[in-house]
């Protein structure tokens, strides 16, 4: 992770642009796909024409006048996804200085496509909770579950907002809040009071949820104390902490792998004192702090916490006027299923690489019993950790990233792991599978509260089809990438 005044500023720029204007193509929904272009081609250009103008602009990055050259690289940057062909086809440009913007723009642009939220328009008007919910699954494709107040009238609409404000917005009108996420894709809500200090970025939320302080006196230890011109006496060590505790959520197509501790811009009490840690304090986190771990603790999530350090200036100040500052998240942006085997009743002694990751089958067992029987493979995994060679949670995340299907994808349940040998890059596991769960009881775990993306509420499920023998042993990579999240919160009592 690159930490310093080059990447605050790419995140900074990141931050300003309109994400509803990044994205054109994949991972968007309908609402973005009408905005609108930048303004040096008209609206109804063709795709030929479009490609020849970002080209052009381009070129103008290299202009002799400085106006026409900041005027290029904000129609390259609007233009987004639209105009990334362009940049780059221009990174080995013979200009210089072209080559220097083009590096500019590429990595902010990629970024911001790939972290962009889902977005919501909905027209207003009366209607249930759960169709609310039906309409929200369906633009998208997330699924909701909800189990209280389903059935209430809610008025609510919403023009090309994030789904996470959305959902803050529905939960005050409905008394639910946004849950703590299970390490599936599901946006979870429930009874409850939606939090008042939160602080949305694209397709992240942050929450302030505590100020704590503790003093402490340490009896048992005194450190010299000064007294003017006599000579320091001992005295008891004092402590005193303050801290302030968040929860970062993500979008389930955004999960997070890791959070490290904020750092923070800036913190004021009402009456002008700064709460910022000094340099020689130790409570001071100012800096960033590199994540220790490839893989975070080894699980996605959609929900982290995080604690920065203060310091309180003094008993008089009994309010926070404004405290600001950025966390930095691990966040898994891509993920892509690799086949390990597709004949597991044959895969005995099978070696495949997959990226830095080797598995080797050593054992398989249960496949042909009887249907409902537990079928267990055991394997040799080895990870090329070059980078970490201490990092032992890339182990962790096999629970997550490994699937056992039968041939039409249906799959099986992971019942848990036996752990043999191990050691930085090298384990021995035996996972154990079981049935897949029918398709028919599926549908009835879903009756009550389980909004389904694009199934209707009053839809009947299909009959179950038996599920066939275990096929396919899957591993799932992961791509990531660091990102900052910037926050403000304002008017916070002190305890």
């Amino acid at each position: 992770m690159r930490t310093g005044k080059t990447s605050l500023l790419r995140h900074l720029l990141l931050c300003g642009w309109s994400v509803g204007m990044v994205l054109r193509g994949s991972g968007g929904v309908s609402c973005q796909e009408g905005a609108t272009p930048p303004a040096s081609f008209p609206k109804s250009a063709s795709a030929t024409q479009e490609i020849e103008s970002f080209a052009s602009l381009v070129e103008d990055l290299g202009s002799s006048q400085f106006a026409k050259r900041e005027s290029a690289v904000d129609a390259l940057r609007l233009g987004g996804q639209a105009s990334l062909k362009a940049l780059r086809q221009a990174q080995n440009h013979p200009d210089a200085e072209v080559r220097r913007r083009v590096s500019e723009l590429l990595g902010p642009i990629e970024a911001s496509i790939r972290l962009a939220p889902k977005r919501v328009s909905l027209e207003r008007k009366t209607r249930t909770f759960r169709a609310t919910l039906e309409a929200i699954s369906k633009a998208t494709g997330y699924t909701l579950e909800a189990w209280n107040n389903l059935e209430q009238q809610v008025e609510y609409g919403c023009e090309n907002l994030s789904v996470l404000e959305v959902v803050d917005q529905l939960g005050r009108l409905t008394g639910t809040c946004l849950q703590q996420g299970y390490g599936d894709d599901r946006i979870r809500l429930g009874a409850g009071n939606c939090p008042p200090l939160v602080t949305y970025d694209g397709g992240f939320r942050l929450v302030a949820t505590s100020l704590q302080q503790f003093r402490n006196i340490d009896l048992a230890n005194s450190a010299p104390m000064p007294q003017g011109n006599q000579p320091p006496i001992s005295a008891p060590v004092r402590n005193e902490t303050l801290t302030l505790g968040m929860a970062i959520f993500s979008e389930p197509r955004l999960p997070l792998l890791g959070v490290n501790e904020p750092r923070l811009t800036e913190a004021w009490t009402e009456d002008g004192q700064s709460l910022l840690p000094t340099t020689n304090d130790p409570a001071n986190n100012n800096g960033a702090r590199r994540h220790v771990s490839r893989y975070g603790n080894g699980y996605r999530s959609q929900t982290q916490m995080a604690n920065v350090a203060l310091r309180r200036p003094a008993n008089s100040s009994g309010n926070i006027k404004s405290i600001s500052g950025v966390v930095s998240c691990l966040v898994l942006v891509e993920q892509k299923q690799m086949p390990i085997t597709t004949e597991l009743a044959k895969s005995k002694g099978k070696t495949v690489e997959i990226g830095t990751t080797s598995f080797t089958i050593d054992e398989v067992t249960g496949v042909g019993e009887n249907a409902g029987k537990p079928v267990t493979v055991k394997l040799s995994v080895r990870e090329k950790n070059n980078d970490n060679p201490g990092d032992y949670t890339w182990m962790n995340s096999l629970y997550q990233r490994l699937e056992l299907t039968d041939a039409d994808g249906n799959k099986f349940q992971n019942q848990g792991s036996n752990w043999g040998t191990s050691g930085p890059n090298f384990a021995t596991i035996t996972f154990t599978f079981g049935p897949p769960v029918p398709q028919q009881q599926m549908a009835k775990m879903n009756i009550r509260g389980l909004v389904l993306p694009g199934l209707p509420a009053a839809a009947a499920p299909k009959p179950a089809k038996p599920a066939g023998p275990p096929t396919k042993l899957v591993y799932t990579t992961w791509e990531t990438m660091d990102h900052l999240v910037p926050f403000t919160f304002t008017d916070l009592p002190l305890p």
